[in-house]
């Protein structure tokens, strides 16, 4: 009778921790997913902000989050709930936007900034975090200068007003496909006056 007892007693001692690591577990992945919603990570944040200094030749920028309403993606053309949109703010004046995204490269994503004036013409395209050694020369600003001054009623298109680049296909085709998305939702948040929510 004593070893039933015993045995018992491990085996809700045993249930007690699958339930605690569940949890454990559980809180982890939400935190996580929650924090990826909310605001990029710091690496990514640093990489953004050193970007706009450089641009704006200043460290006085202030960048504000735009609030996106939840049902953003039920109404606008490209998916856009896990990119982030910002005014961007030089002595309390809006100067730019930036919109931080994610693109695919070949067999990994990357991060990815736009930054245009108060007109929506992009000003500056850069590639902050390239996770694979394959496809990396699309960061390079020489390629990526070929976006510059493309506004809202501009298609980039590879192979026709965006040049490819040998042996970075698939990224240079991922990024032209997402400066394409970042024109049309721009032009979509500006539009329904989105782009002035804080």
């Amino acid at each position: 009778m004593m070893q039933i007892s015993n045995l018992l007693l491990k085996v809700y001692r045993i249930k007690q921790l699958i339930l605690l690591a569940g949890l454990c577990v559980f809180s982890f992945v939400l935190f996580a997913f929650d924090s990826k919603l909310n605001e990029p990570d710091i690496r990514l944040q640093q990489k953004m902000n050193k970007a706009l200094n450089d641009l704006f030749e200043t460290e006085q920028i202030e960048l504000k989050l735009i609030a996106l309403p939840e049902n953003i993606n039920q109404k606008i053309k490209y998916n856009i709930e896990t990119d982030f949109v910002y005014q961007i703010k030089i002595e309390d004046n809006l100067k730019a936007y930036a919109y931080l995204g994610q693109a695919n490269s070949m067999k990994d994503v990357f991060d990815y900034l736009v930054i245009l004036n108060t007109d929506l013409v992009i000003l500056k395209s850069k590639v902050l975090i390239y996770r694979e050694q394959h496809g990396r020369q699309i960061g390079s600003q020489r390629w990526l200068k070929q976006f510059i001054e493309m506004d809202t009623s501009s298609e980039p298109k590879l192979g026709e007003n965006i040049q490819g680049i040998s042996g970075a296909t698939i990224s240079a085709r991922s990024m032209t496909q997402a400066t394409h998305q970042v024109l049309n939702n721009l032009a979509y948040l500006a539009e329904h006056k989105l782009l002035l929510n804080e």
